[in-house]
């Protein structure tokens, strides 16, 4: 399960993150990251899907394989949207 955003992910850098992640399963409707939070994780679609949110308007989806949530981890901002299992 690669993504662009990992392609400069190197195999040693794969096995750290995979030992230092873990899987998660959620249920349709579960707010994943909340719109103005701070990201505890970056997350990867492992499968199904999720939808982004800002207010009530739907703006995207991310399916497997997608990363979401990099930026606002990495650089310690908040959410600019909602993220909802679907």
């Amino acid at each position: 399960m690669r993504n662009d955003k990992l392609s400069f992910l190197g195999p040693q850098d794969i096995a750290l993150l995979l030992r230092n992640s873990q899987r998660r399963k959620v249920t349709r409707g579960e707010v994943i990251v909340r719109e103005g939070q701070s990201p505890e994780a970056v997350f990867i679609v492992h499968e199904g899907f999720i939808s982004v949110r800002a207010g009530d308007v739907t703006v995207g989806y991310f399916g497997p394989g997608q990363v979401l949530g990099e930026i606002g981890f990495l650089e310690r901002r908040t959410a600019s949207a909602t993220v909802v299992a679907e």
